[in-house]
């Protein structure tokens, strides 16, 4: 077995961005079935913010590990190149995921908070889901 040293740091991120989408689905899941608490949406919260924040570091460990040079360390720029590039689709709804990651962190707002939680799993859970599956497709070759 190889030694951690060994690893791309790019897919140790990616694990932990796979793992993080994981809780996220399985909060939406509850969610469907029934009214999350307080408790449950500020954690479906949580999640979302620490998806889109392992999501763009990720891509820019994978581009750099793939010798893409890029123009800032900074989500758009990264979700840019990587649209650009091909490793993700639906740019504007990864800066709109960015947008709404950079409101629920700075400011409490009981409606943009419901809208959000609404929101998760029928705009950006899908959108993470393919972004997770690309980066395993992406380890095997």
């Amino acid at each position: 077995m190889a030694a951690d040293g060994d690893i791309p740091r790019w897919t140790r991120r990616r694990d932990e961005f796979g793992r993080m989408v994981d809780l996220l689905e399985r909060t939406d899941a509850i969610r469907r079935d029934r009214e999350l608490t307080e408790a449950e949406e500020a954690g479906m919260v949580q999640f979302f913010e620490m998806s889109v924040e392992l999501a763009w570091k990720t891509l820019a460990l994978l581009m750099r590990h793939d010798g893409v040079s890029l123009p800032a360390m900074a989500p758009v720029p990264v979700f840019r190149e990587a649209a650009r590039l091909g490793y993700v689709d639906r740019p504007d709804d990864w800066m709109a995921a960015v947008e709404r990651r950079n409101l629920m962190s700075h400011t409490y707002d009981p409606a943009a908070f419901r809208l959000l939680v609404a929101d998760i799993g029928v705009m950006f859970l899908p959108l993470m889901a393919r972004l997770r599956t690309m980066l395993r497709d992406m380890a095997d070759r």
